[in-house]
């Protein structure tokens, strides 16, 4: 790799004398001093595959000597942990190891340019274990299927960027044009924002020339991660929430990126570098989103909003729902300095006049004690006709995965194109379950198998089967 583009302290093991074939420190790796290779159980992460030296130039390539490019955070501390083989693939013990790893020896930030559609308990608990050490988790979305075009990671997880844990942070990948790479995967309810990976110019360690453009979330990723590095040592007390709100509260919002993640914006180093949060923080900043068919009853994934006082003294707040079909457990209240409390928004009974179509409602939270402005969140209900239920005879009917899809088609095809189709919740048959209403859209989606995730009683909803 380019030694003078990466930078000479990435990571350096100060327990480890190098090139004296010993394990000086007694972890079990011998020479680790600039990492680890997990696959060979020894201290030499070269990387053999290219995409790694990549991925770390884009996060700290070494900046103002005249010498190839500049990365994100010049003076950040690299450690290499190398799970991947030269053809890129690896397995999910040897990436736990990676972690278990970096978490011991004080890392702050992980960077994932890495993935699969595969769920791993153990890699998700390693995960959990690295939020426990306040780490930061940054995770590129992924790179869509064999068509080459990015995939909704809302309804097709790719693992671990699409993990339910709070100090992961997905990402997707923009272009110069700020629009989201056609590769990229992307979802409102599980991507948080989009950085730059396409035409992406950084170290290789292949050819002739040391530099090489690359396309990528995996691209994508490092820049968030080399912003995080950065914001951390700009603020090194403050937590892993309160980093990953300066980053996601301070995006430039993209016409590209609306409905495409949460936070709806593609990163903006500056902005997060000058962030001022004030006192009384919201999360999540993402849209609430509740669903249901005409008549209810209704149904959401995250129905709370969690407020933090970072100021030194209590705070007095309010809250105000600009709908009435919207409720809060919570109009008011007071925080003590360094706390926090939940307040629950659900969906009413008037919602259950309301015909099939979006409604939209404003949450507006306000700091009483200062004055000092108010916080808006918006919440969104989405109602769609019956098109598919499984009552009665019908619960009869989709034994199997082909009648399923025919139930689920037929609603499809009584729809006009462009209708969204509300698929009930239900048993169809014995060997297909649905969980929560799921909705497609007529004449844009189909029905279709993928794996078998989704099928029979002890898996998730048909919404991971179908798209």
């Amino acid at each position: 790799m380019p030694t003078k583009t990466l930078p000479a302290t990435r990571g350096s093991n100060p327990g480890e004398l190098p090139g004296n074939g010993i394990d000086d420190d007694g972890n079990g790796y011998i020479d680790d001093v600039y990492g680890i290779n997990a696959i060979t159980g020894s201290g030499d992460p070269l990387d053999d595959n290219r995409h790694g030296s990549h991925v770390s130039g884009i996060l700290g390539g070494v900046g103002n000597n005249g010498v190839g490019i500049a990365g994100v955070a010049w003076s950040v501390r690299i450690m290499a942990c190398k799970f991947l083989n030269v053809g890129g693939n690896g397995s999910i013990s040897d990436a736990i190891e990676c972690m278990e790893y970096a978490r011991s020896k004080g890392a702050q930030i992980m960077n994932s340019s890495w993935g699969s559609t595969s769920y791993s308990q153990s890699l998700y608990d390693a995960i959990a274990v690295a939020r426990n050490s306040g780490i930061i988790f940054v995770a590129a979305a992924g790179n869509g299927g064999p068509d080459q075009l990015g995939d909704n990671n809302d309804t097709l997880p790719f693992y671990p960027a699409s993990y339910d844990l709070n100090n992961i942070v997905s990402v997707a990948a923009t272009d110069r044009e700020d629009q989201l790479g056609s590769f990229s995967n992307y979802g409102l309810d599980s991507v948080d924002l989009g950085a730059p990976g396409v035409d992406i110019y950084s170290a290789s360690i292949m050819g002739a020339s040391d530099y090489e453009l690359m396309n990528g979330t995996s691209q994508a990723a490092p820049q968030v991660s080399g912003a995080l590095a950065l914001l951390k040592a700009m603020h090194p007390g403050e937590s892993y929430s309160q980093l990953i709100s300066h980053l996601l509260e301070s995006v430039d919002p993209v016409p590209a990126l609306a409905g495409k993640c949460r936070s709806g914006g593609r990163l903006n180093l500056h902005a997060a570098l000058t962030h001022a949060p004030a006192d009384l923080q919201v999360s999540p900043v993402s849209v609430l989103r509740f669903g249901g068919m005409t008549g209810g009853p209704f149904a959401s994934h995250a129905g709370s909003f969690r407020l933090s006082n970072h100021g030194t003294d209590n705070v007095s707040w309010t809250a105000l729902s600009s709908q009435p079909w919207l409720t809060l457990s919570s109009a008011a209240g007071i925080i003590g300095a360094g706390g926090s409390m939940v307040v629950d928004a659900s969906v009413n009974s008037s919602a259950d006049a309301l015909p099939a179509g979006v409604y939209s409602a404003t949450v507006t939270f306000a700091n009483t004690t200062s004055g000092s402005g108010s916080t808006t969140r918006e919440v969104v209900l989405q109602i769609g006709p019956v098109h598919v239920r499984a009552d009665g005879d019908d619960a009869k009917n989709g034994s199997n995965w082909s009648l399923a899809k025919r139930r689920v088609t037929a609603g499809l095809d009584a729809a006009s194109p462009g209708q969204e189709v509300w698929v009930a919740a239900g048993t169809y048959g014995e060997n297909v379950v649905l969980g929560p209403p799921w909705v497609c859209t007529a004449g844009l989606s189909e029905p279709r198998r993928r794996g078998n995730r989704g099928i029979g009683q002890r898996t998730s909803p048909l919404s991971t089967a179908i798209r």
